[in-house]
């Protein structure tokens, strides 16, 4: 008999054909598996972002809460009424111990300068006809606020009055006493030479 070749034989074209079947089977099959773990890779990424977002969501929530704790402190401390020194004037509530904080003085922020001598030349200070204007070292540089709407604003300066100042601010804007203050005595502070040179 003569000899026939592998190829013309009718089981290895059976094999080939079979073969390419199941491969144009297979590779949708392929494809959506790599689709699902594409996306579960995906799903997994969110997750994680949605996690951290979550967890700086908490910790702003957590720092709000703290404020207005501060705030409520703060508020038990002093009231406002008017001043023989200037205008309203803010005054203690209660006997306070030296060293309490009573309050920031903090705004609407009008400048941010990477020096503070820089802040005063800021073209948004220099625009500004706001007198409640204080320079506040924030985490980078520092800002000038406008503390128009700060409890804080209420501090009259000793200037005039014979008197030495009871708080102080601190470079964040926290007021603090200086000494101990007794009921209804009025707070106040040095506004600064830059304050009076800008009169």
């Amino acid at each position: 008999s003569t000899r026939r070749d592998v190829w013309e034989l009718p089981n290895f074209w059976s094999r080939q054909v079979h073969c390419k079947q199941k491969s144009k089977v297979l590779a949708p099959k392929k494809t959506k598996l790599k689709q699902c773990k594409d996306a579960k890779t995906n799903a997994e990424t969110s997750l994680a972002d949605n996690t951290k977002l979550l967890e700086n969501k908490q910790s702003e929530l957590d720092a709000l809460h703290i404020q207005l704790q501060n705030i409520e402190e703060w508020l038990s401390l002093s009231y406002i009424k008017a001043s023989s020194v200037h205008g309203m004037g803010l005054f203690a509530r209660k006997t306070i111990p030296a060293n309490t904080c009573i309050g920031r003085y903090d705004g609407c922020t009008l400048a941010i300068v990477p020096k503070e001598c820089d802040a005063r030349n800021h073209p948004a200070v220099l625009q500004s006809t706001s007198r409640n204007l204080l320079i506040l070292k924030a985490n980078v540089g520092w800002r000038v606020v406008d503390g128009s709407f700060s409890r804080t604003r209420f501090i009259n300066d000793c200037r005039g009055t014979g008197l030495r100042p009871n708080t102080i601010y601190k470079q964040n804007g926290d007021v603090f006493t200086t000494r101990r203050v007794f009921a209804d005595e009025e707070f106040l502070i040095k506004y600064g030479k830059y304050y009076w040179e800008g009169s």
